[in-house]
């Protein structure tokens, strides 16, 4: 029994330490996307170089597209945060010893709405 409750406490500290890290992550990866973004605004024809783009006549649409993906992903970010971050507090009432709480229900919904609206994302960039 005891090994037991000691693999579920390493899991439960495994849970935690990968959401928080995987919080981290997500915010340094929206604010990179934002800064292409904002690069792309300022210094357009060289970070579009960059990311090798050749010059020809039809890149302001491919240009429009990218930035529109970028945006997509700046918006994107928030709302992963916020799966991540309920998925943590739930977490942490598990760790609690009690999971079975109104407040993990709502977190629940709440998450369950950020994913729908992850999916309205993702429309965007495949059109």
């Amino acid at each position: 029994m005891t090994s037991t409750l000691y693999r579920s406490d390493r899991f439960l500290a495994l849970s935690r330490t990968v959401l928080r890290l995987l919080i981290k992550l997500n915010a340094t990866i929206g604010i990179l996307i934002l800064a292409l973004l904002v690069a792309t605004l300022v210094a357009g024809p060289f970070v579009m170089h960059a990311l090798g783009v050749v010059p020809m006549a039809d890149n302001g649409r491919l240009l429009l597209s990218m930035r529109g993906i970028m945006l997509i992903g700046v918006l994107g970010a928030p709302v992963v945060h916020l799966v991540f971050s309920r998925l943590l507090a739930i977490v942490e009432t598990v760790n609690a010893g009690d999971p079975f709480v109104g407040d993990n229900a709502a977190r629940l919904q709440i998450i369950a709405w950020a994913i729908v609206g992850l999916e309205v994302l993702h429309v965007g960039v495949v059109v």
